[in-house]
């Protein structure tokens, strides 16, 4: 999960050659940064789980479905697809409310 912040900052840092043994510093202190932040920040687990259930929808779900009838376009598409498609955005709103309402409310009990 940590791959794409790893390989910037591997990039920045070692333009000039590639040595395995800095990549795997660079990889390792980022892992326990996060570990330090993960024990330390109070509600982290909570937050993290109020971000997910948010985001995760909407990269999965509903964003998709969105972007899709904004290229192709509704007229283009058929009933039943348009139908589908706002069934989807339906579910996706619901799930990520949800999970919302349920990150929010482990919050307040946590707090």
């Amino acid at each position: 999960m940590v791959t794409p912040l790893a390989t910037a900052v591997e990039e920045r840092l070692l333009a000039a050659g590639n040595k395995r043994s800095v990549n795997i510093l660079i990889r390792t202190l980022i892992v326990l940064s996060t570990v330090v932040v993960a024990l330390t920040v109070p509600f982290f687990g909570h937050l993290m789980a109020l971000v997910g259930s948010l985001l995760s929808v909407m990269a999965s779900m509903l964003l998709p479905c969105i972007f899709y009838l904004k290229i192709f376009g509704v007229a283009r598409c058929s009933k039943a697809e348009v139908v589908l498609i706002a069934a989807i955005i339906l579910l996706g709103s619901l799930v990520a409310a949800t999970g919302t309402y349920s990150a929010l409310k482990n919050i307040v009990h946590e707090f």
